[in-house]
């Protein structure tokens, strides 16, 4: 959501009239829930879990897309003396891999790697929901877990360090696919529709300045975080961001859903898609 503080840095949002204030959470599903209650009207979430509430009837809207590359920043993480090499090298072991929380975007990313490899689940590997990308990075310092699933910004550190490897990216199992979305509560966006437009103006020009000036945005991004130059460009090395929000892309985040048996067969993507994204209010 990196483009929030490029928006901040330069004065996009007071711009715009309005002011905001992040609230930090565990990732994936979890800002789906602030958002739904109205504790925080918007909020970014991976796509699955804006799905799975979509279909139970939760009051949000998908208003904009966040990356076309995010996929590339979710990491298959061991610690630098791990014997493992990729992620098929886990065959007999019954590793112990961790990720953030059920519905998260490392929950789709450990269960796609496991089904691409052909791996066992209970004897090649062992799935593990540790709560949050700092409860899992700790387990995996400490060797309680085998492998993390997780941001690149959590181990990035780690990596120039010399502590832990990334082995893989989840973009090496998944092509095309919506991993996350800007959200809104639709009673906020009924209400307050020209306070989201002008949210969304300041964020689309954040996410054009950001791609268009990398250097700047590793610097930025190294101030603001306090990490090491060499580790802001491991994070952002493959990212870029966007607005848009790919059909396709969508569909096929709900077909993964149906594939692990948390959507039913008979959902219609195109009628949830229409019921769920508003992408009406991007410039």
């Amino acid at each position: 959501f990196y483009p929030l503080a490029i928006a901040q840095e330069l004065g996009y949002f007071k711009k715009e009239g309005i002011s905001i204030h992040e609230l930090a959470t565990s990732g994936g599903g979890a800002p789906v829930a602030p958002v739904i209650s109205g504790d925080t009207p918007i909020g970014l979430a991976s796509m699955s879990a804006a799905i799975l509430a979509g279909l139970r009837g939760a009051p949000i809207k998908v208003i904009s897309g966040v990356s076309p590359n995010f996929l590339a920043t979710i990491v298959y993480a061991v610690s630098a003396e791990s014997d493992i090499k990729r992620f098929a090298d886990l065959a007999g072991k019954k590793a112990k891999v961790g990720y953030t929380s059920g519905g998260s975007i490392t929950d789709t990313a450990s269960a796609v790697a496991v089904k691409a490899e052909r791996l066992r689940e209970g004897t090649d590997v062992v799935r593990l929901a540790l709560g949050s990308m700092q409860a899992a990075t700790a387990a995996l310092l400490t060797r309680q877990i085998d492998v993390e699933v997780c941001n690149v910004n959590a181990v990035a550190d780690y990596v120039v360090k010399g502590k832990v490897r990334i082995i893989a990216d989840t973009s090496d199992y998944m092509k095309n696919y919506e991993a996350n979305a800007v959200i809104v509560n639709t009673a906020y966006l009924q209400k307050n529709k020209e306070t989201v437009r002008r949210f969304l103006r300041a964020y689309s020009a954040a996410t054009d300045y950001g791609n268009t000036h990398k250097d700047w945005v590793r610097t930025l991004y190294a101030k603001n975080s306090g990490v090491a130059p060499e580790a802001a460009n491991i994070i952002l090395e493959k990212l870029s961001w966007t607005t848009k929000l790919n059909y396709d892309g969508f569909n096929n985040q709900l077909d993964l859903l149906k594939q692990n048996g948390e959507v039913e067969q008979s959902v219609d993507a195109k009628k949830l898609f229409d019921g769920l994204v508003d992408l009406s209010l991007l410039p």
